[in-house]
Parts: structure tokens; C-alpha cells; sequence
């Protein structure tokens, strides 16, 4: 089948996979035993007496750890994403204050620090303290392994950079800072009681049933959550789902009808859908991209305030995204392709029928429409080709869930392609979900482009 959405020449990039543990133990003793390892092996790009920070190996060692806790604390995408901006734009405005301070190359700030630090102060300390500190905030379950990072980037620190001490301070500082700002942005407030898209959704065609973890939207909430950069949004940014009696519908609903995985499902599906789905063991479409982005960029070779900022950007735009979709996602909410499909008889229209035994390989916990996955992917895919151009590298990356493979790709786009594709194919979204949410995507990332971070 030929994916009709068109993304675009987008590029491209050459990485190598790395190993994503999966337990806790696992992750602490990794952490424990490749800590000093890890440091040491930057020893090449630094000069005794000073760091010069050319290489990105410390702000992507920090994202790395994120990504590994996440896979044993599943959560919705909006709340990765919104991770992904308070841990990278701490370290993006650490490392730019710092920048500016020895009248080095800089950009504007995200958020302001109060404080100034010195030009002697310490880039690594100062990036292992604000990633610490906002880490152990957002997981304080797994600060020993937080700590454990921690102590080896100062070991290393004190052999090779500047004031120790004062990038410790200037690093917590920071981050407390951009932890404070976002403390009552509403992340942290639950419907009560639990969203409900209509008064009798298992009686009225269209409506959203929560079929799946007990029919409860947990993360409804972030419908209202502050935006990062981009205005309040109204959740009509997106247009709205076609109505369930029209041809378009009925179109949408007979391409999502032609695959059903009621039978035996092909070890290649389950690849790809672990790829881009969520739940344990995954890191949801938005860890996904900050992955993508971090294999990238180690083959750039950018210096470690670029990689900071345009990992903050990624972070930003795809948390504001959320913020759009699941608004959006509220306001409407409509029900996937499995109810769709069971209850095809009482929606009014004559071209869809009930079938009780189609099942989908993967389904969503939230309201259909608009597509999560397709909204990030816009957003990061553009950032990214507009980062580094139009030049094709091939990427890898591994899948994790039922079957783990390592998959290859020509490029961003080519990924960004077969992510949406893999919505429709495996029954979690009809098409014009997915091609309603790419122009806001991409949108926000050219606002993020044109306003943000932008250098002075």
C-alpha cells in the first residue's frame, strides 16, 4: 500500500544503536560500572587545565538515562514530552549562560537564569547538577541511579575542568529555577471526576468508550496544561473528525477495516508497532524522536551547546504539541477504529457494518482524533531537516516489545512516514487523524525555528 501523506524529501543521518536496559538493577549497574568508563572516554577532546566541550557526550549521556528510567515508568507521550523540555532546556540554559559569561557563541534563553555565573565556571558540573537535580525530581524513585551519574561526571569534572563547585551551584540553581516555573503548570492535576466524552458513550455512535485500561483517560489533564511558547490552544487548531455518515468517513474507516489482527499477527507488524507504541517497556513516539535526534547528532559533530539547543527545541515544540492534541483530543472526543468497527451498524452510515471479531494490533488509551504520534513526529522531523539540511544519511534503531529488532532507515522522513503509516495499518487511528495533526506540528516547529532560542 502506498502511504499517501505527503512528508516531504526529509533527511537523514547515520547512528549507531545503543543498548536500553530493562530492569532497575540492570540500569543501576550500568550506571555504576560504566560511569567512569563513559567519562573517560572524552578524554580525547579535552586538554589538560580546561574543557573545551566540543563533543555533545554529556548532555546525551543525561538524555540517554532518561530514556532508560522511562522504559520502567510507562506514561502517556505528553508526559515524556513535557520531561523532555524541563530537563533540556535546564541544560540548554546552563551551558548558554555559561557560553555568554566567557563571550563565547550563544543564543537567547528559554528561561532566563537570576543568576550569572562566572567564565571559570565548570560546563560539566554544572551539566551533571542540573540534570541531576531534574531528574530526581521528576523520578525521585531512581535518584541512586541519578547519584551514581552524578559522582563520576564531578570525578571526571575535577581532572579536566574549570571551578568544580561553582557549576555544581550554577547547575542546581538553574534547574530549580525552570522546575519552579513549570511547578503549577497543571501536569499535576488529575481530572476528578475522570473525563467522559459524552453522557452514554456505549450508546452514542462516535463517542469515545475508553475501552482500554478500565475506560479511564488518566492523563486527560494535560488538555489544560501551560504551553511552553506557543498560545493557549482551543483544540481547533486541528479541524475536526468528518462526520460518521460521509464518504470521507466511510473511506477512512474501510482502510483501517482491511487489516485485522484477529488471527496470527506477522513478526515484522509487531516490530514496527513496538517501535512507535508506548507502555512498558517502550519510551513513547516523543522519547522515540529525542532518540532519534541524540543517534544524529553524535554523527555531526556539533558542539555541546548546539546539541543542547536543538535538543530543548525538540523537547519544547513536542511538548506543546501534546499540549494541542490532547485539547484537541477533549474537546472531541471520538472513538478508535476498534469501536468503530464492532459497532459499525449504529453509525448511521450505509457503507460500514458491525464486525464484532476485527481486532486492531495496537490500540490507544486516549480519544482518536487527532494522532499524538503524528503531531510529534512533525514537529521533530522538521526541526531536525531544518537543523542539519537536506543531506540523506542512514540511521539505526532498535525496536523493543514483543519481537526486538534493529531496524534501518534512509532517513527522518522515512521514519516519519512509516510512524504514520503504522497508526492507520495497525488499527489506532483513521487517516485524516494522522493528516490533520502534521500541518500543526510542523507549524510549531517553524514558530520554535523563527522565535526561539535564536542566537545574539
Amino acid at each position: 500500500m502506498t502511504f499517501r501523506i505527503s512528508c516531504g524529501e526529509r533527511d537523514q543521518w547515520s547512528p549507531p544503536s545503543w543498548r536500553e536496559s530493562f530492569t532497575r538493577r540492570e540500569l543501576l549497574a550500568t550506571s555504576a560500572a560504566s560511569a567512569t568508563a563513559g567519562m573517560a572516554g572524552c578524554t580525547s577532546v579535552l586538554e589538560a587545565g580546561g574543557i573545551e566541550a566540543t563533543r555533545p557526550a554529556f548532555v546525551v549521556e543525561w538524555n540517554r538515562i532518561w530514556l532508560d528510567v522511562i522504559r520502567q515508568w510507562p506514561q502517556p507521550a505528553v508526559a515524556v514530552a513535557r520531561q523532555a523540555a524541563c530537563l533540556n532546556v535546564t541544560l540548554f540554559d546552563t551551558l548558554n549562560a555559561i557560553a555568554a559569561a566567557r563571550g563565547e557563541r550563544h543564543f537567547e534563553h528559554f528561561h532566563a537564569p537570576h543568576e550569572k555565573p562566572s567564565p571559570d565556571t565548570s560546563r560539566l558540573a554544572a551539566v551533571g547538577a542540573a540534570a541531576h537535580t531534574v531528574l530526581s525530581e521528576l523520578f525521585p524513585v531512581s535518584t541512586d541511579i541519578f547519584d551514581t551519574r552524578l559522582a563520576a561526571t564531578l570525578e571526571f569534572a575535577t581532572a579536566y575542568d574549570r571551578d568544580i563547585p561553582a557549576g555544581k551551584r550554577f547547575g542546581e540553581s538553574v534547574a530549580n529555577e525552570v522546575l519552579t516555573a513549570r511547578a503549577d503548570d497543571g501536569h499535576d492535576d488529575p481530572e476528578i471526576p475522570p473525563y467522559r466524552a459524552c453522557n452514554d458513550p456505549k450508546h452514542n455512535p462516535g463517542c469515545w468508550r475508553g475501552l482500554a485500561r478500565d475506560g479511564v483517560w488518566a492523563s486527560a489533564h494535560y488538555a489544560t496544561v501551560d504551553t511552553w511558547v506557543i498560545d493557549t490552544p482551543n483544540g481547533t487548531e486541528f479541524g475536526r473528525p468528518p462526520a460518521l455518515e460521509s464518504n470521507d468517513y466511510a473511506e477512512a474507516w474501510h482502510e483501517v477495516y482491511a487489516y485485522d489482527y484477529s488471527g496470527d499477527v506477522r513478526a515484522e507488524d509487531e516490530v514496527i508497532a513496538g517501535l512507535w507504541s508506548g507502555g512498558r517497556g517502550a519510551i513513547t513516539p516523543a522519547g522515540r524522536w529525542m532518540q532519534i535526534a541524540m543517534i544524529v547528532t553524535e554523527k555531526r559533530d556539533l558542539p555541546m551547546l548546539e546539541i543542547a539547543r536543538l535538543l530543548a527545541r525538540l523537547g519544547v515544540g513536542m511538548a506543546d504539541a501534546g499540549i494541542c492534541v490532547w485539547k484537541a483530543k477533549y474537546n472531541y472526543g471520538f472513538w478508535r477504529p476498534k469501536p468503530a468497527i464492532h459497532h459499525g451498524d449504529a453509525d448511521g452510515n450505509p457503507e460500514t457494518v458491525s464486525d464484532r471479531h476485527w481486532e486492531p494490533l495496537h490500540t490507544g488509551i486516549s480519544p482518536e482524533y487527532p494522532s499524538g504520534l503524528a503531531c510529534f513526529g512533525a514537529v521533530a522531523s522538521e526541526l531536525l531537516v531544518d537543523t542539519f539540511g537536506s543531506v540523506k544519511l542512514p540511521f539505526e534503531i532498535t525496536s523493543f516489545g514483543t519481537s526486538e529488532r534493529t531496524m534501518s532507515f534512509a532517513g527522518v522522513g522515512d521514519a516519519f512516514e512509516e510512524s504514520c503509516e503504522s497508526r492507520i495499518r495497525f488499527g489506532s487511528h483513521f487517516r485524516f487523524s494522522v493528516e490533520d495533526a502534521i500541518p500543526v506540528g510542523r507549524n510549531i516547529a517553524n514558530r520554535i525555528n523563527t522565535d526561539y532560542a535564536r542566537e545574539q
